[in-house]
């Protein structure tokens, strides 16, 4: 039997960053058991498909993108109206309580995407955090976001979650266990065509740390504990500082052992050169870079939020508390200092990337959605 699901994502999708995930696993849902179409409120034209509903016509696309919530609303007035033909909805984070409302009274089984970690127990983890480094939360989550997620998660029939660290985090809040679907997110062979050629990389040992350099990614964390490891080695982070980094590490961002390089979508070559990969996220979902970096070949080194669920300790990597500051150093030592060591994990984290390509995740989690639907 064939099950027909809609897929709603309410922003412009153009397979980057988040929405890469949605378009990802939806567009790989053109299978017997299950077939799905993706409702947005405009795409790239280089995504536009028969599976693919665009919802902002072209025409006036100009008028409805000066409104903040013009686009949202046309996908989901859209999704709702198109309701009725499908046999479930797909819905990710940032659509209206309401539209959930409606396919709940429509009586349209909904399978929910959450990214990261509740958000109470994100607010949480994040205060403390701030609070530590001597600066304001650097995060927008209040009152009335909890509340609100709390909400969605009531209406859910199923919930995915990405990672044993998201598990956690709704069974704190107290969703029902029977509602959470463990899943993963994956990576795309074909964005890096020069995956299987080998680099040369330089004798100085690479550490590449590739995300938004904030508090919620632990970014303060690795700047400390590279200024006592004193290694000679160079760290490269790339992405865009927060104020509050900035502010409070900008001595060790002037360290000759450091290097920032600016946000840009095209991290093949910062993979290639690297020799291994850092993340110690305090909050976090499953990092897609994780994944890639993986794919590469790359040792990871992470907590246990920054590994995604899918690093395993002393196989893939090291798994290690951001608390635990000491393992930290001596970690970012022991591999910086050997090249045996980084060779035996990267090629493990390889053949384990193997398993997470898009493909094989939607497959799995159509598998999820179908086993669901045929009760």
């Amino acid at each position: 039997m064939t099950h027909r699901l809609s897929c709603l994502y309410p922003f412009h999708c153009q397979n980057q960053a988040v929405n890469h995930a949605f378009y990802s696993i939806c567009s790989a849902w053109q299978r017997p058991e299950l077939q799905a179409t993706l409702i947005v409120p405009s795409c790239e034209p280089s995504l536009r498909s028969a599976n693919v509903i665009e919802a902002v016509p072209r025409w006036i696309k100009p008028l409805v993108y000066r409104w903040e919530a013009g686009p949202r609303h046309f996908a989901q007035q859209t999704f709702l109206r198109s309701l009725n033909t499908y046999d479930a909805a797909f819905i990710w984070p940032g659509v209206s309580l309401s539209v959930l409302q409606k396919t709940k009274a429509a009586h349209k089984p909904i399978f929910l995407e959450r990214i990261n970690t509740h958000v109470g127990y994100a607010k949480s983890i994040l205060d403390q955090e701030s609070q530590r480094l001597g600066v304001p939360p650097q995060h927008e989550i209040t009152a009335t976001d909890i509340t609100h997620e709390s909400s969605e998660l009531k209406l859910a029939d199923y919930i995915f979650v990405a990672s044993p660290e998201m598990r956690k985090s709704f069974l704190e809040a107290g969703v029902e266990a029977e509602k959470l679907i463990d899943t993963s997110y994956g990576w795309e062979p074909k964005r890096f065509p020069k995956l299987g050629i080998t680099e040369h990389r330089s004798e100085q040992i690479n550490v590449l740390f590739l995300a938004r350099i904030c508090v919620r990614k632990g970014a303060h964390r690795l700047l400390q504990w590279w200024e006592k490891a004193n290694l000679k080695a160079q760290l490269t982070l790339f992405g865009a500082i927060d104020p509050a980094i900035e502010q409070t590490c900008r001595h060790l961002f002037a360290l000759p052992t450091v290097q920032h390089v600016g946000f840009t979508l095209n991290y093949t070559d910062a993979y290639r050169h690297a020799d291994f990969f850092v993340m110690p996220s305090f909050e976090e979902g499953s990092p897609l870079v994780v994944y890639e970096a993986m794919a590469h070949g790359l040792p990871i080194l992470a907590s246990p939020m920054g590994s995604g669920g899918i690093v395993r300790d002393g196989i893939d990597g090291f798994v290690i508390a951001p608390q635990q500051d000491d393992d930290w150093i001596e970690a970012l030592t022991t591999l910086c200092h050997s090249a045996e060591l980084r060779k035996k994990l990267g090629q493990s984290a390889r053949e384990r990337a193997q398993c997470y390509t898009w493909e094989k995740v939607a497959h799995r989690r159509a598998l999820e959605i179908s086993a669901r639907l045929s009760v």
